[in-house]
């Protein structure tokens, strides 16, 4: 069966029901379960210094961190990329008021992004392309763009946590 997408633009496409809903559900209790090793950063975007940039990641590996790995490979065949060059696990927490963290790209070099919404959460993802778009998280969606494009997202203000996995990928 071939994976329909959600929605397209000029900039991004989006795949709702990305994963099957077991799996998925695996992949959010794990990452919602005490046991699993989330490290703090002071900043999520450019070393930015605001207060309220902080949040937790988790690099994921094929050693380390089997559970992801057909997710990053379902992503990787569907953008048809020829490698995956970094993935971490990403969550930012509660903020009253929706911090914005700062704009930025995640590497220089031309690559594929990927983002995959773990969790309930009202903290939008913003990309600035020729338009600039608002996509609202929903667990088990992907979203795809070129990495040339600033993005950035927001903390959550009705949620406790915005819990996403963020790959990069090169393109031939």
């Amino acid at each position: 069966m071939k994976l329909q997408q959600s929605y397209t633009s000029e900039i991004t496409n989006i795949y709702d029901n990305f994963v099957d809903e077991e799996y998925h559900e695996q992949i959010r209790s794990t990452l919602e379960g005490w046991e699993f090793p989330w490290f703090y950063q002071k900043t999520l975007t450019a070393g930015s210094l605001d207060i309220s940039a902080h949040g937790f990641n988790h690099w994921l590996t094929d050693d380390n961190d089997p559970l992801f790995s057909p997710l990053i490979a379902k992503m990787q065949e569907t953008i048809g990329a020829s490698k995956c060059y970094r993935a971490r696990a990403d969550m930012t927490l509660y903020n009253p008021y929706g911090y914005m963290h700062a704009y930025h790209t995640d590497a220089k070099e031309q690559h594929r992004v990927c983002i995959y919404y773990v969790n309930e959460s009202d903290g939008v993802t913003i990309i600035r392309g020729d338009n600039v778009e608002h996509i609202h998280p929903k667990p088990n969606r992907m979203i795809t763009f070129n990495g040339k494009y600033e993005h950035t997202g927001h903390s959550p203000r009705l949620t406790k946590s915005r819990i996403l996995i963020n790959a990069n990928f090169s393109v031939n």
